[in-house]
């Protein structure tokens, strides 16, 4: 059997610290109530400020976050052998 974990897509912390919240980690808890899957937060880690998604068309939106996203080095053991189901809040 194949594990499973839910990761949240990560928030620049500087916009994190301004808005006081990442809506993904949001939608992220909801999901820890009502699936079987193991959850961790901040295995991914935004290295820069992007964009914001939401303000982006589609075509633009992949561009936007190439290399952006980085492991955790002191929680990547947690995502080690497993499919990573990521949360954003964002819908293409």
């Amino acid at each position: 059997m194949q594990e499973y974990i839910i990761v949240s897509t990560p928030s620049y912390f500087i916009r994190k610290f301004f808005r006081g919240y990442n809506s993904s980690d949001i939608i992220w808890k909801k999901l820890r109530n009502i699936s079987w899957f193991n959850y961790s937060g901040d295995i991914l880690i935004k290295s820069k400020n992007t964009i914001q998604q939401s303000k982006l068309k589609k075509d633009k939106r992949l561009d936007n976050l190439k290399n952006y996203f980085n492991i955790n080095f002191r929680k990547k053991h947690l995502a080690v052998w497993k499919n990573i189901i990521l949360v954003d809040d964002v819908i293409s």
